[in-house]
């Protein structure tokens, strides 16, 4: 894969995919150091889906042991733009 060269070498991934980048998430942590790292994550839900989403996406690969989220834009009637800063504890289940 593309890539490849760099993975377990990053302090910081950056996930600008909208309107959701769900699939990437497992690729995404690849790429952070096996000590964590953060996970800049744009993504788009509904306000009562805003950190749940998130959380739902990276537990099944990682410890998460931070999340703040931010209101980014409108998207569409009823769906907002945000971003979530995830502090990644451990990728040592982003192998999967």
């Amino acid at each position: 894969h593309v890539g490849d060269e760099l993975l377990g070498t990053f302090d910081r991934v950056v996930m600008g995919y909208l309107p959701t980048p769900f699939q990437f998430v497992s690729r995404a942590l690849a790429f952070l150091k096996p000590s964590g790292g953060w996970v800049h994550f744009h993504y788009c839900s509904r306000n009562d889906e805003k950190f749940s989403l998130p959380r739902t996406a990276f537990a099944p690969h990682c410890a998460i042991a931070r999340l703040d989220v931010r209101f980014v834009k409108h998207y569409a009637p009823h769906v907002d733009h945000y971003v979530a800063d995830i502090l990644v504890e451990s990728t040592t289940k982003a192998a999967d």
